[in-house]
């Protein structure tokens, strides 16, 4: 089998996500859902790995195949990360028991993601470019949705406005209020 990989923090997951996992798909590729910051909790980060993991599940509920994975960030050693990134990805596709036959990675160039250096976090993964998004208009970001959430939930998939509305109601995330 083939999978394909993409890294984000997915905060939250929207339209622009679900169709880079389109695409994967549509390339002949299990998707391999590599949620990163996992364990970071603030303004850039509100919401947990487990909410984040539920939101990514629930819209991608007809890719049965989609394996939803989480790394910590190592902000001391990209490499570190790197490193953990890899074998996180390739642990996941050994516990399908089928025969991996390539694993490549996936994603989006976006300026905000270059590291103190100027790289971008997909050259250490060799990635491939992803187009849906910019194929079908979906320009918008995390940040913008974070931002305006209720102004912004076009761009949102499955249950995610309802289920983040939910999660708000109970205090569970902090930055929207729903009063």
């Amino acid at each position: 089998m083939k999978f394909g990989v993409l890294i984000g923090r997915f905060q939250p997951f929207h339209k622009g996500h679900y169709l880079m996992v389109k695409e994967i798909v549509d390339k002949g590729y299990i998707p391999i859902i590599v949620v990163g910051s996992c364990g970071e909790l603030g303004e850039k980060n509100p919401f947990s790995t487990g909410l984040r993991m539920t939101l990514i599940s629930d819209a991608l509920a007809l890719e049965k195949n989609a394996i939803i994975i989480s790394v910590k960030d190592y902000p001391e050693s990209d490499s570190l990360w790197v490193k953990v990134v890899k074998q996180t990805a390739l642990e996941a596709a050994l516990l399908t028991k089928e025969p991996i036959e390539e694993i490549k990675f996936f994603g989006v160039r976006k300026d905000i993601d270059r590291n103190r250096f100027g790289r971008h976090y997909l050259d250490w993964f060799e990635a491939e470019e992803l187009t849906y998004p910019q194929k079908e208009g979906v320009t918008i970001s995390a940040t913008d949705i974070r931002k305006d959430f209720e102004g912004n939930k076009e761009f949102l998939v499955g249950n995610t406005y309802e289920l983040i509305k939910q999660w708000a109601e109970f205090g569970i995330v902090e930055w929207y209020n729903v009063g």
